[in-house]
């Protein structure tokens, strides 16, 4: 049903909120594969900074509708098999052979979503010539070097993702009582949380940029305006 969808896509949003202040202050983990590739949202937020072209940037737009169109139903697919294997676990008495075949399915389900996004960060490597893959590092090291806690610099990145994450929570609640489906929403927040742990807070925050894009809102307003801006009504 769509307004289960919205609830729980609203509820996967609260959890991210409240991780925020977790997240900022963790040190970063060690991500050695993670490091080696560009999400597009780096990409598109870098565009200009690395020459991306024409061409790249249809290409990348193009991938990454494909990618959006497949992803859903792998997603689907994991839900449906972890929930068959809570409801063998529900059981007073455990048959192990079934929830271990379960598991297995589970876990197929998880390989066919991770080689969809491993297979998709290559790819979008392959398309990216080594200066632009250079500067991109660049970027990235630079954006990873916010300050430590309790810097200026800190406190300004976790205002200013703290704000922004706020006036998404705002903006989808906004939609979950209209009856629109955020779920598209809360799927980009999911990359929102492993970034931060992995120390990438430029790539995190372009996370949060795109999924306000996707909502509709922009920069926040200024001081006083913030009441009276709200997100676009137009159906997706």
């Amino acid at each position: 049903m769509k307004t289960t969808t919205a609830k729980i896509s609203f509820a996967s949003l609260l959890v991210i909120a409240f991780t925020t202040f977790q997240t900022l202050a963790e040190p970063p983990q060690s991500d050695p594969l993670g490091a080696q590739f560009f999400p597009p949202e780096m990409l598109l937020q870098a565009r200009q900074e690395i020459g991306l072209t024409d061409a790249q940037q249809n290409w990348l737009r193009q991938k990454v509708e494909d990618v959006s169109a497949r992803a859903p139903e792998l997603q689907r697919r994991l839900r449906s098999e972890v929930e068959a294997l809570a409801e063998i676990a529900k059981a007073d008495h455990v048959d192990e052979a079934k929830l271990l075949a379960q598991l297995d399915k589970v876990l197929d389900a998880e390989r066919a979503m991770k080689h969809l996004h491993l297979t998709t960060l290559a790819s979008i490597k392959n398309q990216l010539t080594t200066e632009q893959q250079a500067r991109l590092r660049t970027l990235r090291n630079q954006h990873a070097e916010p300050g430590g806690e309790g810097s200026p610099q800190h406190a300004e990145l976790r205002a200013r993702l703290e704000g922004k994450i706020k006036r998404i929570q705002a903006a989808v609640q906004q939609w979950q009582e209209s009856g629109r489906d955020p779920s598209a929403v809360a799927e980009i927040m999911q990359g929102f949380e492993p970034l931060m742990k992995q120390g990438k807070p430029g790539e995190a925050e372009a996370v949060l940029d795109h999924a306000m894009s996707e909502i509709g809102i922009g920069e926040a307003p200024k001081a006083g305006a913030e009441n009276s801006h709200s997100p676009r009504r137009a159906g997706k």
